[in-house]
């Protein structure tokens, strides 16, 4: 598969109204992955796409701020669905908590360097979407058979493919090139040899 900026595939016309606004550098340089023949109707699905994401942010938001508020404040997850039934008070939405937090110098210089460290990630980050690791747990188990699939086991198989895959599974052998990111083999090593300090070898 070849790897893009989807600023680099359309002429400058195309991507000028992007210059300059806060969503430039999260739609024009964020990377994707596509197959060469499907390369054209990809850049098209996306910018078609656009439009409506960005029309629909501030409906998403309020959604998220009630799940935030639910899961912060009171303790419960809650899905899409109900969230967006529930009306909150100005003071709940915590919508001054986050825009001090964005205006925060230091919050800023943080954020930026992370962005630096990620854009030098030689692959995706992860493949749990916006998944959490029991999720992406769950959902792996489902795909394989009812197997378990412990934290940790899905921490490192969620750097290495899709829950569904039925290549994705676990070996504490398998070398860096098996994941997505090389640095997860050295941390899932860090671990590995930090439990045996403290409860000794298994094996």
């Amino acid at each position: 598969m070849s790897q893009m900026r989807m600023g680099e595939t359309l002429a400058p016309w195309r991507t000028g109204w992007l210059e300059g606004c806060g969503i430039h550098r999260v739609y024009v340089q964020d990377f994707f992955r596509v197959e060469p023949e499907w390369r054209d109707r990809a850049v098209r699905r996306a910018y078609n796409a656009g439009p409506k994401l960005i029309t629909d942010m501030h409906y998403e938001a309020r959604v998220k701020a009630v799940r935030t508020y639910y899961a912060k404040k009171l303790g419960r997850k809650m899905e899409k669905k109900e969230a967006r039934t529930i009306w909150l008070t100005a003071a709940q939405y915590m919508q001054d908590y986050f825009v001090k937090r964005w205006c925060d110098p230091e919050w800023q210089k943080t954020h930026e360097a992370c962005q630096v460290r990620r854009l030098k990630m030689p692959g995706p980050a992860h493949h749990q979407g916006n998944r959490t690791i029991d999720d992406y747990a769950a959902r792996w188990s489902r795909a394989h058979g009812g197997q378990p699939c412990p934290p940790l086991k899905a921490w490192a198989m969620a750097h290495k493919g899709k829950a569904t895959s039925p290549e994705v599974d676990y070996n504490p052998e398998d070398p860096p090139e098996a994941y997505s990111n090389a640095t997860v083999h050295s941390r899932l090593s860090q671990y590995t040899e930090m439990a045996r300090e403290v409860h000794g070898c298994w094996r």
